[in-house]
């Protein structure tokens, strides 16, 4: 992953929009998870591999995978479990984002539950108004436009009177 850089219009003196550095700090933590996940799913693919190389059946080889994959859950904090449930349901031919998102809300305190309902009610509302949201924008930059203009013409007509 590319870092972020500060635009090309400030100076080296300058500091940092909060947007820019909250960019760079996103950034920084996606790259931190990534190269974690990429070599923990290598370890994992060497063990397979070994398990795979020593002529195992397939439901041997998918025990290990869940009994490796219940290890991560038990030592990890709720997101951790979120993702072992994802990637175990993957294994076994499910939908890993609805085993993800039940291992959440089964694990969850209230607080987690509301939000999660909180955020799905929103994306719903969202996706339901984004086209009259979309058609207040082109409102207000038409609105926008024309205040430019007639403010345009009037010093027009004041310098020439």
């Amino acid at each position: 992953m590319s870092t972020h850089r500060a635009s090309t219009g400030q100076n080296s003196t300058s500091s940092l929009s909060p947007s820019e550095a909250f960019g760079m700090v996103l950034d920084a933590a996606v790259t931190v998870v990534a190269a974690k996940v990429e070599r923990k799913a290598a370890g994992w693919i060497d063990k397979l591999s070994a398990v795979a190389g020593s002529r195992a059946s397939e439901t041997t080889v998918l025990g290990l995978a869940d009994q490796g994959l219940d290890v991560v859950a038990e030592s990890g904090g709720l997101a951790q479990r979120a993702g072992a449930a994802g990637v175990k349901a993957h294994l076994h031919g499910e939908g890993p984002t609805s085993a993800a998102l039940r291992s959440v809300w089964h694990a969850g305190t209230p607080a987690v539950k509301a939000a999660m309902l909180t955020s799905a009610v929103a994306a719903i509302v969202l996706l339901a108004l984004s086209p009259v949201l979309l058609v207040i924008y082109l409102l207000i930059w038409i609105v926008i436009a024309a205040v430019h203009r007639a403010r345009a013409v009037r010093r027009r007509g004041l310098a020439t009177a």
